[in-house]
């Protein structure tokens, strides 16, 4: 799946699915057993989720309230965390109050690029700021194993 709608159509074709997903979460279950129902409804929310987040985005860049940034590797999300302060305009001290850091930290994350923040610190980061990110993550498989792809497939 992409990650951004880049089209009105796309943005229509998303609504729709998006109140299509909302009706079946309102129906009553069809006959699964609890637990089969309740991954099912859970599969169902969070496509939603991701659905909503999508077509937010898509408001927020048609508003002109939001961009878009190529992030080809996770190596390159500490870019996107300097580029946010400054395309945000805010000095490093209003930066570290809203990522809920000292100002020092901040001066330190650019200049090592963020090199000792862990996963759940960049996350936690992200989600102070309100970045979207999203994408593919590419998984090699191993050559003796062709029929992965199909076998993952099929279950």
């Amino acid at each position: 799946m992409k990650t951004f709608i880049e089209t009105d159509r796309e943005y229509e074709a998303t609504l729709a699915d998006i109140a299509r997903f909302e009706e079946s979460l309102a129906q009553p279950s069809d006959g699964f057993s609890p637990w089969m129902d309740g991954v099912v409804r859970g599969n169902i929310s969070e496509d939603l989720r991701v659905m909503r987040l999508r077509a937010t985005a898509y408001d927020l860049i048609r508003a002109g309230r939001a961009i878009t940034l190529d992030l080809p590797s996770i190596d390159d999300l500490p870019d996107a965390f300097i580029f946010a302060r400054h395309a945000l305009d805010l000095s490093e001290a209003a930066f570290a109050a809203c990522l809920g850091v000292a100002e020092s930290d901040v001066r330190a994350y650019e200049e090592t690029r963020y090199a000792h923040v862990t996963l759940g610190q960049a996350t936690h980061f992200a989600h102070r700021l309100g970045l979207f990110v999203a994408g593919e993550v590419l998984v090699p498989l191993p050559a003796t194993n062709v029929n992965a792809t199909s076998d993952i497939q099929d279950r």
